[in-house]
């Protein structure tokens, strides 16, 4: 049987290896630099943001449009008044935009407004709109202040 020359080995052993592959200066700062850059992008959102508003585009066409749920107010405001006329306006175009937010589903539509002069023609329009929504509709009442005290005073004693 032959003996093994073991001393190669042992010499090798010997020597300082080094830990880091032999890098230049140039090469080090480089390394240095492309880390930092990078753990800057992913902070940012550099590589993942794409592929998270692609993912989250797919599940919200998968999903398909909801219902808003936030109180939304429509308001008359100077544009609407310039491009339909001075106050007041037929009823009509209040049943016009009934009909139009009854295909959006509310829960409930509220109408803060006073119907005080009389229009036949377009009352009839309007409590026709009523009707046919199938959407709750509430309007606005104005109390004559000697009705609120008849009412009250047979309620409260003060």
């Amino acid at each position: 049987m032959g003996m093994i020359d073991l001393s190669k080995w042992y010499r090798a052993a010997e020597r300082p290896v080094s830990k880091w592959p032999s890098m230049t200066l140039g090469e080090i700062t480089g390394a240095i630099i492309c880390f930092c850059l990078a753990l800057l992008l992913s902070r940012v959102g550099f590589f993942t943001r794409p592929w998270e508003d692609l993912i989250l585009s797919a599940r919200f066409f998968g999903r398909g449009m909801i219902k808003y749920q936030e109180p939304v107010i429509v308001k008359i405001d100077e544009e609407s008044l310039q491009a339909i006329g001075s106050w007041p306006w037929p009823r009509s175009i209040y049943a016009d935009a009934l009909y139009q937010l009854s295909q959006e589903e509310p829960a409930v539509v509220g109408l803060d407004l006073l119907f005080q002069e009389p229009d036949p023609e377009n009352d009839f329009i309007l409590a026709k709109a009523l009707e046919e929504v199938k959407m709750p509709v509430v309007l606005g009442i104005e109390l004559e202040l000697e009705f609120v005290k008849r009412f009250w005073s047979n309620r409260l004693q003060v």
